[in-house]
């Protein structure tokens, strides 16, 4: 009897890789689509979603899944993201109405593996619940964290996307509608809020709304941060051209 499903999605990862990574798992794998909304998402990403089909707790998914499979799985994705620049990845564990998200960008095979190794720690803390909850892996501290754990010192606000932004994906242009917002809107929520693209994580997106034709967000920012970190939040202009992910 099966006891979980896997599905993968991809952007611009090479299909003989994403084959590669399939192969790992013993079942049939669902191939979905991911869509990307901004500039600053065109970067190559790889989401890996575990369904769990069984009553147990989420936590035991990797017993389930077994270490050999698990193993490989890291070789493989660390080797790929070092080799061809492949720095968005996000290992995703759903239960029911359970969602619990592992994102990590990076092209170190050294931080993946880290990664990897500490995924099945960090599943012990979780228990089952209905909310979508999002980890993701601090490089400095080299763990993963609970974005809703770290306290809030300031808060900051700008603009998501608006209705008319260009996008060029594949070569093509295609423009937001309004209609395209209020998803953007919700898929950014709880999303982590970095300093530069591809920075270190300095808070959170906490609040995300629609209005006059753009998606506007509220961010806050994490106590600990440097005297330098803080001078570069200070600077923020209000502009951020973020991104979701949607999977089809």
């Amino acid at each position: 009897m099966e006891i979980f499903k896997v599905a993968i999605a991809s952007e611009y990862w090479d299909e003989e890789d994403i084959d590669e990574i399939s192969r790992v798992f013993l079942q049939k794998i669902e191939r979905r689509k991911i869509e990307r909304w901004a500039q600053a998402a065109l970067d190559p990403a790889l989401v890996i979603t575990i369904i769990w089909i069984g009553k147990e707790v989420i936590s035991g998914i990797l017993n389930a899944l077994g270490q050999d499979i698990w193993q490989s799985l890291k070789q493989k994705i660390s080797k790929k993201v070092s080799d061809k620049n492949y720095p968005g990845l996000t290992i995703s564990f759903q239960n029911g109405a359970s969602k619990v998200e592992f994102d990590l960008r990076s092209n170190d095979p050294k931080i993946i593996e880290r990664g990897f190794d500490t995924i099945d720690e960090a599943l012990k803390t979780i228990n089952n619940t209905s909310d979508r909850i999002n980890l993701s892996f601090d490089k400095t501290k080299q763990k993963w964290e609970k974005l809703e754990e770290r306290k809030i010192v300031r808060t900051i606000s700008g603009v998501i996307a608006g209705s008319g932004t260009p996008i060029v994906k594949d070569g093509k242009t295609f423009v937001l509608r309004d209609e395209d917002l209020p998803h953007i809107a919700k898929m950014n929520e709880g999303l982590p809020f970095t300093l530069g693209h591809d920075g270190k994580i300095i808070g959170k997106v906490t609040k995300t709304w629609v209005e006059e034709s753009l998606v506007k967000f509220e961010a806050g920012i994490f106590e600990g941060l440097s005297e330098k970190e803080m001078k570069e939040v200070d600077k923020f202009k209000g502009v951020s051209m973020g991104f979701t992910r949607r999977e089809d």
